[in-house]
This record gives C-alpha cells, sequence and structure tokens, in this order.
C-alpha cells in the first residue's frame, strides 16, 4: 500500500492542476498588460436604418451603456483613475 501511494503521488506532482495552469497564465497575461499600455477602441452602430450621417442618440446611448463606456467616464469622473498625457 505504501509503494502504491508513492507512485500515486509521484504522478499527481508531475501534472499541472487546473488552478495551477489559470493561476500561471493569469500571471503572463498580467505582465504583459503591465508591460504595455492598453487603449481601446469602441465601434458603435449610429443606425439602423443603414442611413449616412444619421445618429440614433438613444442607440448610441444603450450601447455605450451596454459596453461599460458610460461607467467608465463616472468613474473616471470622480477621479479614481491614473490619468495620463498624451502628445
Amino acid at each position: 500500500a505504501n509503494s502504491t501511494s508513492s507512485v500515486k503521488k509521484r504522478i499527481g506532482s508531475s501534472r499541472d492542476t487546473i488552478s495551477a495552469k489559470f493561476r500561471r497564465q493569469l500571471r503572463g497575461m498580467r505582465q504583459k498588460i503591465d508591460s504595455m499600455n492598453p487603449h481601446f477602441v469602441r465601434c458603435l452602430k449610429p443606425n439602423d436604418e443603414l442611413v449616412p450621417d444619421y445618429f440614433d442618440p438613444v442607440m448610441i446611448v444603450d450601447q455605450l451603456r451596454s459596453g461599460g463606456v458610460v461607467e467608465a467616464v463616472r468613474i473616471s469622473r470622480t477621479g479614481y483613475p491614473q490619468r495620463f498625457s498624451f502628445s
């Protein structure tokens, strides 16, 4: 019984758990993000009719809300995030 448990222990220790793999991937992703200056562009659909130069304000606001932009602006106005100057 003792040799069986040591074999299982060796086999188990050589494999990554899902949690360990996730933590390693998350750490790698954070390192990439921290080494960059990410900027995001949001594309908005101006109207359902596909008419040029017509913006449906209700549709635009709904897209901004669902994309989290309105909330990000609200938080930004309270002064929490860092502000970067752009040249």
